[in-house]
């Protein structure tokens, strides 16, 4: 699958310029950068006059400030010595041929990737040749969580050596070793038994196959991360799943109390069921999603595999509207919406879902369809993206977890790719890019955003609406506040650069009497004011 353009000097027949091949090019082409003072078009009328059995046809200037042409030859009078000609010559400073690249994509030998169309459609090959997934930066190990309603196979040999070991547990010897309150949670823990015994269900095996299978190991697939380690909690009842959450949860909190000395770094967290309902109404799970993201871990849901509009219908967990939250829809191999829940205010992206090439229980292969499947591709992208090599980012995401769990989320959907068929359909109308997240990355992490300033406030005088446009420092919180004439405070406001924030706020202020205000930006430690007109 690898898109490799055939270079150009690989194509001459017959000339002996670099062996022979099968297929004749009707010209060859060359860049040459003459000296200063010398004219391309009159140096190529008086070398081709020159009888040397050879004429070169200008193509084009490539930058006109280094005298750098591109010309060519017919092939049938190129020979080996063409290029030491051109090198030779005394009014040329450099020559060589024209050649195309190659894509620096990294794809795994495992024998069925091919098959594996949602891999380069969400273009993971390109970040995998910067990184294959398993650890941070800083050397911490990274965590996906997933819960399944029935469990997986833990034995297939494509995922066995991908699992999250809990080091402070002995296996199989019935005690509790962590005092944690579960017995043998080695790779986490069946809440539907108590025990850490999983069910072997496709589904959980398929789900964990597109989140972590192990890449380029010459066995069946590759997961989105090569390499990351996968808890696993089995639940199916609410109660159950508010348990697994929790245990997460502490297991998360562990890990930053003991400076990784225990429990796991988790970063996402995979939850691919549902069921009909309002989230409020039914679950604690808002709750439960708040205290995962306050440790700055992110949930990843399915939206409903039917497509009806989950605003007006509600469904779990879609409808849970926790911004730690990221639910996902379902499109197809022709990049197309398929058949899943809608809604603007519900559903934040999509990513591919049908007829996905998957791991089955018994060292098996197959295909599944569903958000079942396309919530995997998010979570397991999310958890690839904390192993890039930018030392900020973790630094933050221990720092100020709940604030970098947010800024990865706005990576997540800021780097959709725009699809007409979703328009309409989700708060991006977008598809699952990681490659794009992956830039915003580099870009927030080399770049920033900038020192903590009011750049410039308009209109003003104004009416209605005051537009702010500011900068802060990476991830900083600040407040927004304004005062009237006599130093009262009339409005306030939290506000967080954001990954898709362009550094501009706009205030509603029309219901502000005509008078002078002054508006202060507030952060830990500077206070930043301007003042502003308003006009009746």
């Amino acid at each position: 699958m690898k898109n490799i353009t055939l270079l150009v000097f690989l194509l001459f027949i017959n000339i002996g310029l670099f062996g022979q091949n099968s297929v004749s090019p009707s010209a060859i082409e060359f860049i040459i950068q003459l000296n200063n003072e010398v004219d391309i078009d009159k140096f190529l009328s008086q070398f081709n006059n020159s009888k040397q059995g050879i004429t070169f046809e200008k193509k084009r200037t490539i930058i006109s400030r280094e005298n750098l042409h591109l010309i060519s030859t017919k092939a049938d009078q190129a020979s080996e010595v063409t290029l030491d000609l051109l090198k030779g010559n005394r009014f040329i400073k450099k020559a060589f041929l024209n050649q195309s690249v190659e894509n620096r994509v990294l794809e795994p030998n495992d024998p069925s990737f091919f098959s594996q169309w949602s891999m380069p459609m969400i273009e993971l090959p390109n970040l995998w040749e910067i990184t294959t997934g398993g650890m941070t930066i800083q050397g911490d190990e990274i965590v996906i969580a997933v819960v399944e309603k029935d469990g997986a196979d833990l034995t297939h040999s494509d995922l066995i050596h991908n699992l999250w070991i809990n080091k402070g547990e002995i296996p199989n010897d019935n005690i509790d070793n962590d005092n944690n309150g579960y017995v043998d949670d080695i790779h986490g823990f069946n809440m539907k038994n108590q025990t850490g015994i999983y069910s072997g269900a496709n589904h959980g095996t398929s789900v964990l196959g597109v989140l972590g299978a192990k890449g380029n190991n010459e066995k069946f697939i590759a997961g989105v991360n090569w390499d990351v380690k996968i808890m696993l909690l089995e639940a199916k009842g609410f109660d159950e799943i508010s348990e697994s959450y929790e245990y997460i949860y502490q297991q998360r909190k562990l890990y930053r109390e003991t400076n990784g000395e225990k429990g796991a770094f988790v970063v996402v967290v995979n939850s691919s069921f549902g069921t009909a309902g309002w989230c409020d109404e039914l679950t604690d799970w808002n709750d439960r999603y708040s205290d995962l993201g306050k440790e700055g871990v992110l949930s990843v849901g399915s939206a409903p595999n039917d497509p009806f509009n989950v605003d007006i219908r509600g469904d779990l967990p879609a409808s849970c509207g926790s911004e730690h939250l990221i639910t996902v829809s379902m499109t197809d191999s022709n990049d197309e919406y398929f058949r899943s829940g809608t809604g603007i205010e519900s559903i934040d992206l999509s990513a591919p879902g049908k007829d996905v090439p998957v791991l089955f229980s018994g060292e098996r292969l197959g295909e599944d369809l569903g958000t079942s499947i396309s919530a995997p591709h998010v979570s397991g992208v999310i958890a690839l993206l904390y192993s890039l090599p930018c030392d900020n980012l973790i630094s933050n995401l221990k720092a100020q977890p709940e604030n970098t769990a947010l800024l990865m989320k706005d990576f997540i959907l800021n780097g959709t790719d725009p699809i007409p068929s979703l328009l309409g359909k989700s708060k991006t109308g977008g598809r699952l890019n990681a490659r794009h997240s992956m830039d915003l990355i580099n870009d927030w992490c080399f770049n920033g955003f900038g020192e903590f300033a009011i750049q410039k406030i308009y209109p003003n005088p104004t009416f209605d609406d005051l537009t702010i446009e500011f900068s802060v420092p990476d991830l900083e919180s600040f407040t927004v506040q304004i005062f009237n004439s006599i130093g009262q405070l009339v409005f306030q406001k939290q506000e967080r650069l954001r990954a898709n924030n362009d550094g501009k706020i706009i205030l509603d202020v029309k219901h502000l009497s005509a008078g002078t205000y002054f508006l202060r930006f507030k952060n830990k430690s500077q206070n930043l004011v301007e003042p502003f007109v308003k006009m009746r």
